[in-house]
């Protein structure tokens, strides 16, 4: 939480969101974050925007933990109907989930770097869409 929430981007809107978990280990986003969240999407910046948490918005995983935010069915109905979004990342669950699209917008999760053979991915942001490769250390 020490990190900027919003940077720019090569012309876009990176927003970071500082997420908890709540009762049940559930997270959850509330407070100020929820206030935030939802004010910069119905705010007038004309910048696409790509939006960083480390939980799970989609697709929903709490398979022997919860990784899913309690909410995420309302903050993805909020983000897929901001035509400025066009990125979510999220982390959290260490099997990751490749790129994939709901509407105009695209989610990923990252998988664990912590874990062999120790990913990381790359994420291309451009006119003919958001493309993903996926590295290991050697």
């Amino acid at each position: 939480s020490d990190q900027r929430a919003e940077l720019e981007v090569n012309g876009f809107r990176v927003l970071s969101f500082f997420d908890g978990e709540g009762a049940g280990h559930v997270p959850e986003r509330v407070g100020e974050e929820c206030e935030r969240f939802y004010a910069v999407l119905d705010d007038k910046d004309p910048r696409p925007q790509i939006h960083l948490q480390h939980y799970l918005v989609a697709p929903e995983r709490n398979e022997g933990y919860p990784h899913t935010y309690g909410e995420a069915r309302a903050l993805k109905d909020a983000l897929c109907s901001d035509s400025r979004v066009r990125l979510v990342l999220s982390g959290h669950y260490h099997g990751g989930e490749a790129l994939f699209k709901e509407g105009a917008v695209s989610f990923a999760v990252a998988p664990a770097f912590c874990q062999k053979p120790h990913p990381y991915r790359f994420y291309e942001v451009d006119d003919g869409g958001i493309h993903q490769r996926e590295e290991h250390l050697r």
